[in-house]
């Protein structure tokens, strides 16, 4: 094992440096150290200011003593004792000698446990992360915790000095009153020049294809370091116009919505270059598959084309009764990917925003700019009216959604049209014109068949007696269906068709398509199976979509309602002061303004600490956390003590029908009446007066 090393490489001091802040404030993210750890300098039996040189002695003759071929030869090991150990001293050294990874090693404390950690991407993963944590003893917690406020309070310190400086401003009265703003926006500067530089190294490290979306961030970012530059300037006593203050400010706004546009653009080409695996093995690569290319075709190919995924309830739509061709299916395929949906969203969304603000800010900068050059009157309301319309507008909108809906029944019209290859509405007139066939054929039958009462008992009795008297032997199911108490008044109950008992003469079960009742009448919808389960998964998919966007809906009241208020704080503040500085009345305090902001900062510290103080190993014990099939069947017999084995589960049987009268019972079958001598002689003797009354029957 040989490691060779770069004579002018040195070890990134950034890299030590965040991790020797990691290892101390931040233990608590890290996995505890065992007590029996092993320490890559004992493994090797060296100390910790060993050179390479040593290191690479001991690992010789370490890695020679416990070689498997050597332990082999010898005999005084366990072959997987020795295997084991020998992996060791190769990790140890490899470790060891690179001179980056040992000081990384030594920035974690020397800890086997926690490098392992990090060399296998544990800071990337939520779930690790949170599991250490649980581990973590209180000292380590409260340093998180720690941190966690620390970092917010730094974040609040701009707020925090702007509006100490206008209160003393105002009041002509302070410390900060002289103060120069370009010192107060000190905690600005610092935040801005890093974000520069972090959007610079994006660019630096960006592909060739978001190299320019990239660019135009940086230049965003650049446009508002000047436009507070030019702000705190002018402030200081600039004499400008704000006309000429605020370019850098339109500038920025510009570059916002030209980022907007590209961002559409490059969406429009993602969605452009989306296929599934299907058509890219069988169209593109012409029958080979992704195994057999190399790894710089592949890299292309991944470079030309988006592989989406297609999912498995997916059904091609017939287009005016025609299957789709390879092209048209295709389409619907990339079109019921999750990914297409994805992007989809993003490009509406992002389309309207850029309409949104493209329409409101034109008119604000307009009344703003003639505002602070005083060549308009009027109060700040008027100003900061596109802002308020805008901002009342989504809000009353997402209102609406979190009580209304987000219209299901649209979206389920649109399920059943894919599921059908029709619009809903023709489903629906369709089924009503069931219903309106099968009603005027029940009314027609009704008036043929049905006779007079005297006709009917009459009739019926003669017909009973020639019966009995020509065939003795008669089924009683012909008994049944003369007898003079049947009329066509009591209609049979509904069928289903999975009902094999209801039909006569033991006959196939019923293939007639599933029948909905009407509960206002005794009409009955047919709706084939494949229509009705299409509905089903149509009815079920909008119902989830309807809770999604439920739930966007009321987060982006929060938001909206926030930045209402925040936002009307600032303009009643700016009324009251800025034509006429009173310093015996200057309204309310900034800070009430700034009051939101502290709010929603306070309740994110306390979520924090309350996780972190809060989170705790799982309970084995707890069923909803442990192993239910070692702790939920563990009884014991109460006389003997022995452990008792669980009783099977219960055979929950269908529940039992409701029975029908005789009159409208449908006949026996005839192996019942070959099988069961007896019953048919009992119904043979039956005669029509022994049978029951049933004409005060409903």
């Amino acid at each position: 094992c040989k490691v060779t090393k770069h004579p002018n490489s040195q070890p990134n001091n950034m890299v030590q440096i965040g991790f020797h802040i990691l290892s101390r404030l931040f233990s608590a993210l890290l996995p505890a150290v065992p007590s029996n750890e092993d320490n890559f300098y004992e493994i090797l039996g060296l100390e910790k200011n060993a050179t390479n040189e040593q290191i690479r002695k001991a690992y010789k003759k370490t890695s020679l003593r416990l070689h498997p071929d050597k332990v082999a030869q010898r005999g005084d090991m366990d072959k997987d004792e020795a295997a084991a150990k020998y992996e060791k001293v190769q990790e140890a050294y490899g470790v060891l000698v690179n001179e980056e990874k040992r000081d990384r090693y030594h920035a974690l404390s020397t800890s086997t446990t926690r490098y392992r950690f990090v060399e296998q991407g544990g800071l990337m993963n939520p779930q690790g992360l949170y599991e250490n944590l649980t581990s973590a003893s209180v000292a380590e917690k409260t340093k998180l915790v720690g941190m966690a406020w620390i970092i917010m309070l730094v974040v609040l310190t701009q707020p925090i000095l702007l509006g100490a400086k206008i209160n003393q401003f105002l009041e002509n009265s302070g410390p900060l009153a002289d103060v120069s703003w370009i010192v107060i926006f000190t905690p600005f500067w610092i935040f801005g020049v890093l974000a520069i530089a972090f959007w610079s190294v994006l660019l630096f490290f960006a592909p060739p294809g978001e190299k320019k979306l990239v660019a135009v961030a940086v230049l965003e970012q650049v446009l508002w370091y000047l436009t507070v530059v030019f702000l705190a300037i002018k402030w200081d006593g600039w004499d400008a116009p704000y006309r000429e203050v605020l370019i850098p400010f339109y500038m920025a706004l510009a570059i916002g919505w030209i980022k907007k546009f590209l961002m559409l653009l490059k969406i429009r080409a993602d969605v452009a270059k989306m296929v599934t695996m299907d058509y890219l093995e069988k169209d593109i690569l012409q029958g080979k598959n992704l195994d057999d290319l190399t790894s710089e075709e592949e890299m292309q190919l991944r470079k030309d084309y988006i592989i989406v995924s297609v999912p498995p309830e997916f059904e091609p739509i017939d287009l005016d009764g025609v299957s789709p061709d390879d092209k048209a299916l295709e389409e619907q395929r990339v079109e019921a990917s999750p990914e297409f949906e994805a992007a989809t969203d993003i490009y509406n969304s992002t389309l309207g925003k850029l309409y949104g603000s493209v329409a409101f800010t034109i008119v604000f900068l307009i009344l703003l700019t003639l505002k602070l050059d005083d060549q308009m009157s009027g109060n700040w309301w008027v100003v900061f009216t596109p802002f308020l319309i805008y901002i009342i507008a989504r809000l009353l909108y997402a209102c609406f959604i979190v009580a209304c809906g987000s219209g299901e029944e649209i979206a389920l019209q649109m399920q059943m049209e894919q599921a059908n290859g029709g619009s809903a509405s023709n489903t629906a007139a369709s089924v009503d014109d069931d219903a309106d066939a099968t009603k005027d054929k029940k009314k027609d039958e009704e008036k043929e068949e049905q006779p007079t009462a005297s006709e009917s008992n009459t009739g019926t009795q003669a017909q009973e007696k020639t019966d009995e008297e020509t065939t003795p032997a008669a089924s009683p199911a012909a008994a049944a269906s003369d007898s003079p108490k049947k009329t066509e008044s009591t209609p049979a109950p509904a069928v289903s068709s999975d009902d094999t008992s209801s039909k006569p003469n033991g006959d196939a079960p019923n293939d007639t398509p599933p029948k909905l009742a009407n509960e206002d009448s005794d009409d009955e919808i047919h709706i084939d199976e494949e229509t009705f389960r299409a509905w089903q998964s149509a009815y079920v998919e909008a119902e989830k979509n309807a809770i999604e966007a439920t739930v966007k809906a009321a987060g982006d009241c929060c938001t909206l309602i926030f930045q209402l208020t925040f936002l009307c704080l600032i303009i009643a503040k700016i009324d009251k002061n800025y034509d006429d500085i009173d310093p015996e009345d200057v309204g309310f305090d900034v800070f009430w303004i700034l009051s939101p902001v502290f709010f929603v900062f306070g309740c994110i510290g306390v979520c924090c600490a309350c996780l972190i103080y809060g989170a705790a190993p799982p309970n084995p014990m707890d069923p909803l956390e442990g192993d239910m099939e070692e702790t939920a069947y563990n009884f014991e017999d109460p006389e003997t003590g022995s452990p008792m084995a669980p009783s099977p589960a219960p055979i929950i049987s269908e529940p039992p029908k409701e029975t029908v009268p005789f009159v409208n019972a449908p006949a026996p079958d005839a192996t019942e009446q070959q099988t069961e001598p007896e019953q048919k002689d009992k119904q043979k003797d039956v005669t029509p007066e022994e049978l029951p009354d049933m004409g005060d029957l409903d």
